[in-house]
């Protein structure tokens, strides 16, 4: 759904709905997708697992009158010879995909790079989106990433001239104490 600015700009609406879990917000996430798909539009709906999208179908949308046709795409329901979000991308673009209802996981979704037509489409989440990405480091590989902005300062006299100068050498060499 787009709302028209007076430039003539589609801004996207976004609704958002809060409420604890048991409240009925997957029922009333399908029973917006179903009157979507009656209206010929295009939907996909994101769930955060298989088995929660397996389970939505079976007790949800299945109990759903006049319920609009539906595609799944995870690593189960694929032909293996593309990716996921690969196989996402050619449905929605060479696909008859109007008036379905798509369900996928976040994780494809983020790897879909080209999206034809965005502005026919709807988008349901149902659970929020992971908002950050963990990336991890091996330290023996990128310890630079920490170590080149660290400079280390002796906080204690020597006794000795020649510990003195084997500092002195290590600072001239950027070794890290």
């Amino acid at each position: 759904m787009c709302i028209y600015t007076a430039e003539n700009l589609c801004v996207q609406k976004i609704r958002y709905a809060s409420s604890p879990s048991g409240a009925g917000k997957t029922h009333g996430i399908i029973r917006r997708a179903c009157q979507l798909g009656r209206d010929v539009d295009r939907i996909m709906l994101l769930q955060p697992t298989k088995e929660l999208i397996g389970r939505t179908i079976e007790d949800e949308l299945k109990a759903q009158p006049k319920r609009p046709y539906w595609h799944v795409f995870h690593e189960d329901t694929i032909s293996h010879t593309e990716s996921v979000a690969a196989e996402i991308t050619s449905f929605v673009r060479d696909g008859d995909s109007w008036g379905h209802i798509v369900f996928a996981t976040p994780q494809s979704f983020h790897h879909i790079g080209y999206f034809p037509e965005k502005r026919y489409w709807h988008l349901l989440i149902d659970e929020e989106l992971q908002v950050l990405r963990h990336k991890a480091h091996r330290l023996p590989n990128t310890h630079s990433i920490i170590t080149d902005d660290i400079e280390l300062v002796a906080l204690i006299r020597y006794a000795s001239h020649t510990e003195e100068l084997e500092l002195e050498h290590l600072r001239q060499h950027r070794t890290v104490l």
